[in-house]
């Protein structure tokens, strides 16, 4: 009678730090939307310098393509604002493309550094064929990811504060099995908040430069080509004589002997 009295008291209690737990997550949330709303309105009201003293959360990411005379030299110059901005080069590859040879860089920099990067490494440059800088705020869904792992962790010490209580094995399985979907969300929302940290602290810059190569007219391109084929077939021709000699010299002989027995052994007409 008293482990069914006990039962019944924990599972009250179960239920009541549910409806708590709900209770103080719309609570915190309501607040603090309530707080990004006023923290949005100051903004719109300041300038640019005052905007600074806001810690903001950003996702910056820029996309640079230029042309350039001399692909080593530009490539020295960006590993110079690589290495003096901290940043490091995640993805590299060279390709040709349509009239044009192609050097593509993905750079990593600290957030604080991007801009430097940008332009250190694009020093010299007059003519962007391509330069988008794009900044997402994410400021919003950050503070509500970090709010919302605050109220889980807090929901799961409750959990195991009861755990350490249970006097029965079906109070222990009933806790636990509130424990394991509320221990597998806060794993999701931390994984949530760990791509926002590195999103926001690290910045990337995918880079792009290519050098111009010059075409020759469509009737010269062709000529050469066409001699350059004849030469090839004329090469292999020889190659291939060089390879059936033995087969030739053969053939050769066997006709010369034909036309020398034939011409030895012709029967005379006789009248």
């Amino acid at each position: 009678m008293k482990t069914i009295l006990k039962q019944i008291t924990l599972l009250v209690l179960l239920i009541t730090l549910f409806g708590c737990a709900q209770d103080e997550s719309s609570s915190f949330e309501s607040n603090l939307g309530i707080s990004d709303q006023a923290e949005t309105n100051n903004i719109e009201d300041v300038d640019d310098t005052e905007l600074n003293t806001f810690n903001r959360m950003l996702i910056k990411e820029g996309n640079i393509e230029f042309q350039t005379q001399n692909i080593d030299s530009t490539y020295r110059q960006v590993l110079n604002a690589v290495k003096d901005n901290q940043a490091y080069i995640s993805s590299e590859k060279t390709y040709d493309g349509y009239e044009r040879f192609n050097h593509n860089l993905v750079i990593r920099v600290p957030s604080q550094n991007f801009e430097a990067l940008v332009k250190s490494a694009t020093i010299g440059v007059k003519e962007f064929a391509t330069k988008t800088i794009e900044a997402q705020d994410v400021t919003e869904e950050f503070l509500d990811v970090e709010a919302r792992l605050g109220t889980k962790k807090a929901l799961e010490k409750r959990f195991i504060e009861l755990l350490d209580k249970a006097n029965t094995i079906s109070e222990i399985l009933e806790i636990e099995k509130q424990i394991e979907p509320l221990r597998s969300e806060i794993e999701s929302i931390e994984g949530r908040l760990k791509f926002l940290k590195s999103q926001t602290t690290l910045s990337t810059l995918n880079l792009t430069y290519y050098t111009v190569q010059e075409q020759s007219s469509q009737f010269g391109e062709q000529f050469y080509t066409g001699f350059e084929n004849g030469w090839n077939f004329f090469v292999l021709f020889f190659v291939m004589l060089a390879n059936i000699w033995p087969f030739i010299l053969l053939i050769s002989g066997t006709i010369f002997s034909v036309k020398y027995y034939k011409s030895r052994f012709k029967p005379t007409n006789k009248r």
